[in-house]
Order: structure tokens, then C-alpha cells, then sequence
């Protein structure tokens, strides 16, 4: 009797086991950030905040029928309201727009015109769901 009991837990631990989600490793939340012309923090972490204020990306702009970029856009609001915003043309920044994904951390700095001076992005173990 106590065969076919100590089976079935064991076939349900096992069951259990391999349908739990795996979480190991670090994540860590990245809340957007904003400082003296610098801008911070990670998407998934935006999206999943609490608030409905937070905000980070950037977006790629071809505003004439050819469909060439000609410009790219980076833009964030933090959890107080403060917003960040900086266009360049600089092909290096628009390479690395065009390589942002969904859960990717950006930090992009803007000068005193509101020209981006910088645009960096990663991707790592830590910042995916």
C-alpha cells in the first residue's frame, strides 16, 4: 500500500519539477532614470512598474516617402514625470537604435540642444523576464 503512495509522489514531484518556470540567476529592475542630461533603465522594467508613468525607447524616423532613416529619437519619463528627449543623425547612434529589442537596457545623453551626445544599449541575462 505504501508502494503506489510513495509512486505517485514521486512521479508528481517529478511532474512538478519539470513544469515549474526556471528562475534561477539575477534580475535585477532597472527603473527609468533620469539625471543632468542623462537617461536610463530598462523596458521590461518600465513596462512592469508599478506606476503608468515610466517610459524608455527610442524610434527610428523617415519622414519622406523614401523610407531612408534619417533620424532617430530617444525618449524617457521616469516615475515622477520627468522627461528626457534627444534626436540625432548620427549613423553610429542610428546603428544602435535600430539594434534595441524588447527587453533591452538604454542609456542615451543629451546636450544642451536636445541632440543625443550618446545612445548605448545591452542585453543581458539580467534584464529578461
Amino acid at each position: 500500500m505504501k508502494l503506489p503512495l510513495l509512486a505517485g509522489l514521486t512521479v508528481l514531484g517529478v511532474l512538478l519539477a519539470v513544469a515549474a518556470p526556471a528562475t534561477a540567476g539575477r534580475a535585477i529592475n532597472y527603473p527609468v532614470t533620469i539625471a543632468s542630461g542623462v537617461a536610463y533603465g530598462s523596458m521590461l522594467s518600465a513596462r512592469r512598474s508599478a506606476d503608468t508613468v515610466q517610459y524608455i525607447g527610442c524610434s527610428l524616423n523617415s519622414p519622406d516617402a523614401t523610407h531612408t532613416v534619417r533620424y532617430a529619437q530617444c525618449d524617457a519619463v521616469n516615475a515622477q514625470g520627468r522627461r528626457l528627449i534627444c534626436d540625432t543623425t548620427d549613423a553610429g547612434m542610428i546603428a544602435t537604435v535600430q539594434s534595441i529589442g524588447a527587453y533591452h537596457y538604454i542609456l542615451f545623453r543629451v546636450d544642451a540642444q536636445g541632440r543625443c551626445t550618446a545612445v548605448n544599449t545591452w542585453i543581458s541575462s539580467d534584464t529578461l523576464p
